[in-house]
């Protein structure tokens, strides 16, 4: 039996709890009293209050070399949480730490709070490159004073000239 006011005294109140719309910044007062018995309370006054959300933190997408070792990913913000999808899941205080064994594009997503409210997710892209291949170099063996070029091709398929001086 509450009644919702949208203001201290007077008016008409309605059943229905009020829609709160958090938009815009600020407090927003409320005002509710209960009947039992048929006889009406006072009025309690219900301040909500809507402040600011963070921004998302500032983030770097990043590319790795396979095997160059562990990275832990880092953004700029303040009590930064980290998730492993865009929505749903459970933020993690302690940023990923990246294991570069597997080449291939890895996404994190990262937030900050200000205490109250949690920023929307930025997205930070990690690229592990695969390590080239070279293919076999066989020894060469020159003739004095012979210039001749000798082309070796590399395992990405170019061919390099590389020409010996006399």
């Amino acid at each position: 039996n509450l009644l919702w006011y949208t203001t201290a005294t007077g008016g008409t109140g309605t059943a229905t709890p009020p829609t709160i719309n958090t938009n815009t910044t600020g407090t927003i007062s409320e005002w509710v009293s209960q009947t039992v018995g048929g006889c009406p309370s006072d009025r309690a006054q219900l301040d909500i209050t809507i402040i600011p959300a963070p921004l998302a933190p500032t983030v770097s997408d990043i590319t790795v070399c396979q095997n160059s070792g562990t990275n832990t990913l880092t953004a700029g913000g303040t009590s930064l949480l980290w998730y492993n999808s865009a929505p749903g899941g459970t933020g993690n205080p302690n940023a990923p730490v990246i294991i570069t064994a597997t080449p291939g594009v890895l996404n994190y997503w990262v937030t900050q709070s200000n205490g109250t409210c949690e920023s929307p997710r930025a997205q930070i892209k990690v690229t592990i490159n695969p390590t080239p291949t070279i293919s076999p170099v066989n020894p060469l063996t020159l003739c004095e004073g012979v210039c001749t070029p000798i082309s070796l091709v590399v395992s990405s398929g170019s061919t390099v000239v590389w020409t010996p001086t006399t």
